[in-house]
């Protein structure tokens, strides 16, 4: 949504101003954007300069002088706002425009289910606190643990731009960020040899927790079933407690890459361990784009890839999944560098043809502000 707004002075009131203060009327002018869906699973990552916001308020001046403006949270609905209402100060230096995001204080606590949309008012005050400009934002709030990979920006008035695609995939570190004590329970568990109870590390470790995980009669059973990815425009992820407890409904080879990440970072030591790199690619020998399946990588530095394929998680043990799953891995990565360019730098890469992503959840960028899973 975006409304231009120009100050007027306000209401019968302003007749009594000064003339210094007469000649500064319609002079401001406000505009302002939101959006139409945040995805509750970003409700965390709301703050960020860039996106996701709640409101942004653009303020240009023509004024000879300074202008000082109060931005006002008045109301909402399915929420409840914090009291006493938000106040945030705004100044305009004379001749200039500036942006600021704005985001509400309320508390999610105080609905039992996460709402279908929620509803803000607000309003800008002048210095003499009167109301010159107001508006209201309804954001739709897209389920929990659910990506919406159609999330768009706003932009000009009636326009929107489509937020970048490595935002939202760098926004899979969500799911791996604060494990449930569960997660970290297992991590311990796996990692820990008996009877000696040597705490494993590097690839030892990475072999103990895929055996742990993924074979045995408490196995996390996994589909070998291909993937689409992304899957539509709006893609529900189970949370890793889930894949644990439910051994009857297969977890896709996205869900157990994910597993398998966060039970490795949950004990993770810092500068010793592999980072881990979630790699989407097609299946092996398959023509078709849309049949892919999820790999966890790792590397030395300046060494070759190493690479397990979760599609096969139940079906294979490490060895035979190593081997295959690295062959694969090494191949796509002579035949193009950008994905070890782009994991070692920026950490998210997708290839010009959609075709594969990867991503280093240990670089993801911090501007990208993305916080754990509500």
């Amino acid at each position: 949504m975006g409304v231009w707004i120009w100050l007027n002075g306000g209401g019968n009131n302003q007749q009594q101003q000064t003339q210094a203060s007469a000649a500064s009327e319609n002079c401001i002018r406000v505009h302002h954007l939101s959006p139409n869906v945040i995805p509750h699973y970003l409700r965390n990552s709301i703050g960020s300069e860039n996106f996701p916001y709640y409101l942004q308020i653009i303020a240009q001046s023509k004024c000879s002088e300074d202008r000082f403006l109060t931005l006002r949270f008045e109301g909402s609905e399915n929420v409840v706002l914090q009291d006493p209402p938000q106040l945030r100060n705004l100044t305009v230096r004379k001749g200039e425009t500036v942006t600021r995001t704005f985001n509400p204080r309320f508390d999610w606590a105080s609905v039992n289910e996460p709402p279908d949309s929620i509803t803000f008012h607000w309003s800008v005050e002048d210095e003499q606190r009167t109301k010159v400009a107001a508006d209201s934002i309804r954001v739709e709030i897209v389920p929990p643990l659910t990506v919406a990979w159609d999330l768009q920006k706003p932009m000009a008035p009636k326009q929107r731009t489509a937020v970048e695609r490595e935002f939202l995939l760098a926004s899979l570190k969500a799911w791996i960020m604060k494990p449930p004590q569960k997660v970290v329970s297992v991590a311990r568990t796996c990692r820990m040899t008996l009877p000696s109870k040597v705490i494993l590390e590097r690839e030892a470790a990475i072999r103990a927790c895929y055996r742990h995980l993924f074979t045995g009669d408490r196995a996390v059973s996994v589909s070998e079933s291909p993937i689409e990815f992304p899957a539509g425009v709006r893609q529900r992820i189970r949370p890793h407690v889930n894949l644990l407890d439910d051994r009857e409904n297969k977890a896709s080879s996205l869900e157990a890459a994910m597993l398998f990440v966060a039970v490795m970072d949950a004990d993770r030591k810092e500068g010793i361990e592999h980072q881990l790199v979630l790699i989407v690619a097609p299946v092996h020998g398959s023509p078709a784009r849309d049949r892919k399946t999820a790999f966890i990588a790792w590397r030395d530095a300046g060494g070759p890839w190493h690479a397990i394929d979760l599609r096969m998680a139940n079906a294979q043990t490490f060895e035979e999944n190593l081997d295959s799953a690295t062959r694969t891995v090494v191949a796509l990565s002579d035949s193009d560098p950008e994905i070890s360019k782009s994991v070692n730098g920026k950490g998210v890469f997708y290839s010009h043809d959609g075709k594969y992503a990867a991503i280093n959840f240990a670089k993801v960028p911090t501007e990208y502000q993305i916080g754990a899973l509500p």
